[in-house]
C-alpha cells in the first residue's frame, strides 16, 4: 500500500489518464516494484478513483509532501515493529513453551508468540481439549435427557486482529 501511495499519491494521478493509459502505468508500476499484475485490480482502482470525491486540492504543494511522509512515518512504524518482534522471538525460543506452541499446525513465529504471551505454560492443561475449552472455542453440550442436538455453535468469538 505504501509503495502504491507513493506512486498514485492523489486520485487525480489516476482520473489524469484513460481507463486503458492507467491500466498500463499500473501494470508496469507493479512489474517493477515485482508485484503481480492485475489487469482486474487496475479496472477497480480507476472506477474507485473515478467515483471519489476529492476533499484535498492535488495541486497544493503540501498534499504531496503530507502524503508521502504519512508514507514515511508508516515504514517506519513497520521497521521498529519487526524489531521489536525479532527480539521478542529471540527471548520467546529460550523458554520451552515457545517451541511446544511452534509444533502446534498452523502456529508462526508470531502467533507463536501470542499463545505465550495469552495462555503461558501450556503444560498447565491436561489436554488440547482443556486448552480450546480455556480459550473459549468449544461446542458447549446441546442435549436434554434423550434428545442430542447436532447443530451446535462455538461457545466464545474468536477476535480477529
Amino acid at each position: 500500500m505504501c509503495d502504491f501511495v507513493t506512486k498514485y499519491w492523489h486520485f487525480d494521478n489516476i482520473t489524469n489518464k484513460s481507463q486503458k493509459q492507467f491500466i498500463s502505468s499500473y501494470n508496469s508500476w507493479a512489474k517493477k516494484k515485482g508485484y503481480h499484475l492485475s489487469e482486474s485490480k487496475a479496472i477497480k482502482i480507476y472506477a474507485l478513483a473515478k467515483e471519489g470525491i476529492p476533499t484535498i486540492n492535488s495541486n497544493s504543494s503540501s498534499t504531496k509532501m503530507l502524503l508521502l511522509e504519512s508514507v514515511k512515518v508508516q515504514k517506519e512504524i513497520e521497521r521498529t515493529l519487526g524489531v521489536i518482534l525479532f527480539q521478542m522471538q529471540e527471548l520467546a525460543k529460550t523458554l520451552t513453551e515457545y517451541n511446544v506452541f511452534r509444533e502446534m499446525n498452523g502456529v508462526g513465529n508470531i502467533l507463536a508468540l501470542r499463545l505465550l504471551a495469552e495462555i503461558g505454560n501450556v503444560r498447565r492443561f491436561y489436554s488440547g481439549k482443556a486448552l480450546v475449552a480455556y480459550a473459549g472455542i468449544d461446542a458447549p453440550p446441546y442435549e436434554s435427557g434423550k434428545f442430542v442436538g447436532t447443530k451446535r455453535k462455538i461457545s466464545k468469538e474468536v477476535p480477529l486482529y
